[in-house]
């Protein structure tokens, strides 16, 4: 980015996650001043969301406070980042959370989110410039239709949609419904301004023991929006109450560590410290307290190693794959599930 400094990017989630993660830790071990001066702009640029994401223009003393926000920080953080050319930037692939997206939108960059899939061409909708709602997938392109079936899943119909499945009449039987409308497997809601929420992938949902549906990604996106975890996995599937897989994002908890005066021979050794343990555990509390009861992590187990594409646990776009992960870790998710205290 410093190199090129682009004015267009379009990227999975992960991208803009780690770059605010970055930010955010620099900033923890920043002097006083500069980390108090950046969280004064940090509150600046919350009270922007609604004139950046409306097309308003600020105006009065809040105009001036930006001014200021903006020459001291953000613009010399764009600058440093490579990002002071971005005109537009796309995220897709995945769900964005919203304190990630609202980051950027704060100091005015233009970070969309949008959704689709190869059998569309790929765009199905986005968010545009002059209106932005953080926790969408934004309106339907034009000439495309939308509908929710009974079972809560987005069906599509447009010019972008393909015609079938190459020489497999079949699958695309499979895909299409009786009107021809595309079965997307994902579940959505549209609200009253006709912006769609993606509220979890149909073969993703998690069916415990008790009979109730769940949906993991909602958990899982608000998990990893914690500094010091990097990917989670939500188990539960035919159990009597939900767990959870965690990746640290190892920089970051290295750091935490050494402030705590914390010593480590390994990640292994790291992960298994009590003041560690306890930190994760409070962090999964905080950030799914606001989940139904039968949402909420009641053990969790944290892994010593990342999670990537060439060791089979996610896909080209970063996406977890659920089914690899329940294989590759039976035994640890049996251990979180075993009678004796975990």
């Amino acid at each position: 980015f410093q190199e090129v400094r682009p004015t267009f990017i379009v990227s999975v989630p992960r991208l803009y996650e780690r770059i605010r993660a970055g930010i955010l830790a620099k900033v923890d071990k920043a002097p006083a001043l500069k980390k108090a001066l950046f969280t004064w702009a940090m509150g600046i640029a919350r009270k922007n969301l609604p004139y950046k994401c409306n097309n308003r223009s600020r105006r009065g003393l809040f105009a001036l406070q930006y001014r200021l926000a903006d020459r001291l920080v953000f613009s010399k953080l764009k600058e440093a980042l490579g990002m002071d050319r971005i005109a537009l930037a796309f995220s897709g692939g995945g769900a964005l959370s919203v304190p990630d997206l609202e980051f950027f939108l704060g100091m005015d960059m233009n970070v969309l989110e949008g959704y689709g899939l190869t059998e569309a061409s790929p765009s199905i909708s986005t968010n545009l410039p002059h209106r932005i709602k953080p926790g969408t997938i934004g309106p339907p392109l034009e000439d495309t239709q939308i509908k929710i079936s009974d079972t809560g899943e987005l069906l599509v119909k447009g010019p972008q949609i393909m015609m079938g499945y190459y020489k497999d009449p079949a699958a695309t039987e499979a895909a299409f419904t009786e009107d021809g409308f595309l079965r997307t497997g994902d579940m959505a809601e549209e609200d009253e301004d006709g912006f769609i929420r993606i509220t979890g992938r149909l073969k993703d949902i998690i069916i415990t023991s008790g009979g109730k549906n769940i949906a993991p990604q909602n958990i899982e996106s608000s998990l990893i929006t914690s500094p010091f975890i990097e990917q989670a996995a939500v188990i539960g599937e035919n159990r009597k109450f939900l767990s959870a897989l965690v990746v640290p994002e190892f920089k970051a908890l290295e750091n935490w560590c050494r402030n705590q005066g914390l010593t480590f021979d390994s990640r292994q050794d790291m992960i298994h410290h009590e003041k560690v343990i306890r930190l994760f555990e409070s962090e999964i509390k905080a950030l799914t307290g606001h989940f139904a009861q039968v949402m909420q992590i009641r053990r969790f187990m944290i892994m010593y190693h990342e999670w990537s594409q060439e060791t089979g646990e996610l896909t080209p776009t970063l996406k977890i794959k659920r089914d690899a992960i329940n294989r590759k870790y039976a035994d640890h998710i049996e251990e979180l599930y075993a009678d004796a205290k975990t």
